[in-house]
């Protein structure tokens, strides 16, 4: 009666491990893995029909994150600000929606979208600031999209390295995945 159990046991969990082998390959073949493209400052990207040029990418000083950042700094025991300058030009002859809000900042595993509050008072003096510009033809803005990284988004010890990695600016996930390196 042992040995029929102990059968019946390796049998299911056999059947097991194959039904979820043949799933995980059909979905492997289904979902290939993403191909990663990275293009540097001042390359240019088409995004949303338009082109998008990535000028500069810095850390904010103390200054600066003191006045877009307090409240963060405040709660989360200190912060690091990171600004991306983007200039986005539509050269076709249709009007263009662009939607930022897709828009991510990511190093390793670490990923933020924009901080809406610190972009309006960064690009206040934009009268055409917005997270979805509508570009005519031939027109361009210049934005500031900024982002914050505080100590509660990691573990103590990659916090103090955090600013030797590389940090990106994620443009798509699928099925490409597009990123502009900052710094």
């Amino acid at each position: 009666m042992i040995r029929l159990k102990r059968w019946l046991i390796k049998i299911i969990v056999i059947t097991l491990l194959a039904v979820y082998g043949i799933c995980v390959i059909r979905v492997n073949s289904k979902y290939p893995q993403t191909k990663v493209e990275i293009v540097g400052l001042n390359q240019c990207i088409e995004y949303q029909g338009a082109d998008v040029l990535i000028t500069d990418g810095y850390v904010m000083n103390e200054t600066d994150i003191n006045r877009y950042f307090s409240w963060e700094k405040e709660h989360y025991g200190g912060c690091i600000g990171i600004v991306a300058d983007v200039l986005i030009e539509n050269n076709s002859f249709t009007e263009k929606k662009v939607d930022l809000t897709a828009l991510i900042f990511e190093s390793g595993g670490w990923k933020n979208a924009i901080h809406y509050m610190a972009f309006t008072k960064l690009n206040e003096d934009n009268e055409k600031m917005s997270f979805n510009p509508i570009l005519q033809p031939g027109e361009n803005i210049q934005l500031k999209l900024p982002t914050f990284v505080a100590p509660i988004h990691m573990r103590e010890s990659q916090w103090d390295s955090f600013l030797e990695r590389d940090i990106y600016l994620t443009f798509s996930l699928y099925p490409e995945k597009l990123m502009a390196e900052l710094f």
